[in-house]
């Protein structure tokens, strides 16, 4: 019987081809469907929304566990064998993706589709030629995967690959709608699909919608680099769950977001300024350990080790297996070996087994690779070889899974040592079959799997000279220290396998959902009690803080103009005989009158210190009395603070002083403002000031001086049937302390706040308001009628 290959299984998500993002080649399972055959459907077909029936599990992936030629094979790889411990009671299994190669539409496509379907309960997404050129040969795997690796400098770009990789994901996207109902879990893979959450979220948030990125973050420096950095991250944060292999690869996503996006984020969720949360997790990927375990057992496994022993007798084996890629270290590791045989006497003791699984040899720079490495081996295979043999066996092209097993099992040493790498199962891999006999594993530090594997022999793959000193080191390690590496190792790796992490995975996915209506639903009181005062004409007044709540803020300050929406939601209002509007914000009186005119609308500026009333050209100071001999000292000390955070600025009012560092680098912007916020409660704590740590700056006011005070002495000028308060920030929450029992105090924003109502961003403050006039002159109409 011919060896089948399951080399893919050894390196990731599936089994299949080249074009595989995941793997290194296809095991060919023996079952096969010639297109055209029927045959019963072992997918299970409980639908969705009945009592007892399984929850629908909707998987999507660049591709579909199966290889489409003559006939439709059905490959195995991490991923196929993690969701085949799910259980068919519990959930009933679909699967997208593209099948592979290019199928021309037609008569053909349509059988594919069908067999596909009813066969393998997989849903096809083909692509064109240009398609796979574009989304997957293009954007994917030259543009995105190099900086996903740290390597920029292989990263090529073409605008038309983005317009691709859009439409693909969109395509990925409308399968999954025509099929999902509200409730199904969606699990979506990898970064040929980033773009896919956010898009299922917009149309269908009822979906549980998980993401799983089975390559490395990088650090925002790197990431920063693609042109559509932003819109790749914005995509993912349209999921309720992501997961990565460890926590550095989180801490690097929280921080590009932060620094692309603006959003704050606590260690395991970020919540997007549209009110909805997303959950992040730490999910190492395992191996089909079971898989591994019955292939020990067997007496082709015994066989086989037995004539590898015999083959390589008198000799250590050094062995290495990885796709062809980059990103695996082939040539670094190749410089080592160089220098590990340049000190060693006995040549003919020594033998290194590369196994090189083919992979993307359209893409340019893995041909190149190819070709370089082939060159390489030659030439140390030339200079170091012996009249008995040569040091280095390479193999480009797959393994039986047996085979690999037994090479696995008889390897004294496995040479794992990626440059970067998601998580490299093939370390995993090996250390399952040291069951009897005990290698030793090196692998690279810049490997996921070191975080798990920390018993290996760790390396630095750049450093090649310490790479070849610890190889020697490795080779020489006894035996009870080779088993007592290795035993936690193989323990964890047993028990944490490929099914763990599916289930890990679903489990948390079954519970997170973030889409924030309940402070939507509190609203809506909100909004019935301004209905009701409106209709039945009483006197309101609203007071609107402007930067955060009105008006979204804006980079640059001066760029927060009010918009043709907000003024034409502020002459709505004042339209309203019984409403009375104020506009209240930090701003100075001549930056307010510059962007509302002479009169138009009532103002508060600088928290309170200065008011101009509707129809009045007039500023009324209201700070008379208050010093501001404080300002001096302080000062200084903020132009220090300038001095040392770049992007900071310091602006002087009236009233206070106010040091800004929205433009800073988010993390030390936020560091220095709570060093300086510390310094000045401690230089200040017996003057008469208030320091307000707000949203991206730190401003040292009078005490004397609040919104909150402003507002009580219009209330004590006015008699009010009922009053609104709006803000965002910290120096807004003085509105909310007004002592009114009539107040309506609204919270704009996701932040901790003593008001009794919430919005999530200016855009549902502005809908807020203009459905509640809408609302009060349709029963104005209806009662004229």
């Amino acid at each position: 019987m011919p060896h089948r290959s399951i080399l893919a299984e050894s390196s990731g998500v599936f089994a299949a081809a080249p074009w595989n993002g995941y793997g290194a080649g296809a095991q060919r399972l023996a079952s096969k469907e010639r297109i055209g055959d029927n045959g019963r459907s072992n997918a299970p077909r409980a639908r969705y929304g009945l009592q007892n029936m399984p929850t629908t599990l909707i998987n999507l992936s660049n591709r579909l566990p199966v290889t489409v030629g003559e006939t439709i094979t059905k490959s195995s790889g991490g991923l196929v064998a993690a969701l085949e411990g799910l259980s068919a009671e519990e959930y009933e299994l679909k699967w997208i993706g593209w099948p592979g190669g290019v199928v021309e539409e037609g008569a053909r496509q349509k059988e594919i589709e069908r067999v596909l379907e009813k066969e393998h309960g997989c849903t096809a997404v083909f692509l064109s030629e240009e398609e796979v050129a574009g989304h997957y040969e293009g954007f994917s795997n030259s543009s995105v995967w190099p900086l996903l690796h740290y390597m920029p400098n292989y990263m090529r770009y073409d605008p038309a690959w983005w317009d691709c990789y859009r439409e693909v994901n969109q395509r990925f996207a409308d399968k999954v709608l025509e099929m999902a109902n509200p409730g199904d879990l969606v699990w979506v893979h990898d970064y040929q699909l980033m773009l896919v959450p956010q898009m299922l979220n917009e149309r269908m948030s009822e979906l549980k919608i998980g993401f799983f990125l089975h390559t490395p973050f990088p650090s925002f420096e790197t990431f920063r680099c693609h042109p559509n950095r932003g819109e790749l991250v914005a995509g993912m944060l349209g999921a309720d769950l992501i997961g990565f292999h460890t926590s550095g690869y989180m801490r690097h996503f929280r921080s590009t977001v932060l620094r692309l996006l603006g959003l704050q984020s606590e260690i395991t969720r970020i919540c997007n300024e549209d009110g909805h949360t997303c959950a992040l997790g730490i999910f190492p990927i395992g191996i089909n350990a079971k898989k591994f375990d019955q292939t020990l057992d067997t007496p082709q496994f015994a066989h086989r080790c037995k004539e590898f022993r015999a083959a390589n007798a008198g000799k250590r084996v050094v062995l290495s297996v990885e796709r062809m890629d980059y990103t695996k270290g082939i040539l670094h590791r190749l410089d080592a070996i160089e220098h590990f045989l340049e000190k060693l006497e006995d040549r003919d003791s020594i033998k290194f087994i590369f196994v090189s699984v083919p992979s993307r040899e359209k893409v340019e720079e893995y041909a190149a690779l190819r070709e370089e490495t082939e060159s390489q081996v030659g030439r140390i295979n030339g200079k170091y070889a012996t009249l008995n043999s040569s040091p280095i066996r390479f193999i480009h092209g797959s393994v039986d899974f047996t085979d690999l097993c037994a090479l696995y099992a008889t390897a004294d040493v496995g040479l794992v040592t990626p440059l970067i790498d998601g998580m490299n199962l093939v370390a995993k891999e090996y250390i399952a079959c040291q069951r009897e006999h005990d290698g030793v594993l090196m692998l690279s530090e810049f490997a996921g799997a070191a975080e798990e594997l920390s018993n290996a022999v760790l390396v630095n793959p750049y450093d090649t000279t310490a790479v070849a000193q610890k190889l020697r080191e490795a080779l020489e390690m006894s035996d009870e220290e080779k088993h007592a590496s290795n035993q936690p190792m193989r323990d964890r790796i047993m028990k944490f396998d490929a099914q763990h992490w599916a289930r890990s995975f679903i489990q948390q996915l079954s519970t997170a959902k973030g889409n924030g209506g309940a402070a939507s639903d509190k609203a809506e009181s909100a909004a019935r009690q301004l209905r009701t005062a409106l209709a039945e004409g009483e006197r309101i007044a609203l007071f609107l803080d402007y930067d955060g709540t009105l008006r979204e803020i804006e980079r640059e300050p001066r760029a927060a103009k009010p918009t043709a929406e907000i003024r034409a939601l502020l002459d709505q209002l004042q339209a309203q005989e019984n409403i009375d509007v104020t506009l209240i914000s930090g701003r100075t009186p001549h930056e307010l009158e510059a962007w509302f005119g002479m009169g138009e609308v009532a103002l508060i500026a600088e928290h309170g210190a200065a008011v101009r009333r509707r129809g009045s050209d007039d500023w009324e100071q209201w700070d008379d009395g208050v010093s501001y001999a404080w300002k001096d000292e302080i000062r200084e000390l903020l132009r220090l603070y300038e001095q040392s955070t770049p992007g900071s600025f310091i602006e002087e009012k009236r009233t206070s002083l106010v040091w800004h560092h929205r433009k800073t680098d988010p993390e030390f912007g936020t560091w220095k403002a709570n060093q300086l916020a510390h310094e000045l409660g401690t230089i200040l704590a017996n003057e008469p000031v208030k320091i307000r740590h707000g949203r991206k700056i730190v401003e040292v006011t009078s005490a004397q001086v609040s919104k909150g005070a402003a507002i009580g002495r219009l209330m004590h000028e006015n008699s009010y049937a009922l009053v609104l308060c709006a803000g965002d920030d910290k120096t807004d929450e003085s509105m909310f302390e007004v002592d009114a029992p009539n107040l309506i105090s609204i919270k704009v924003g996701l932040e901790a706040s003593g008001a009794k109502y919430r919005l999530r961003d200016p855009a549902a403050f502005r809908r807020f308001l203009l459905e509640t006039i809408a609302a009060k002159t349709e029963t104005f109409a209806s009662a004229t009628a």
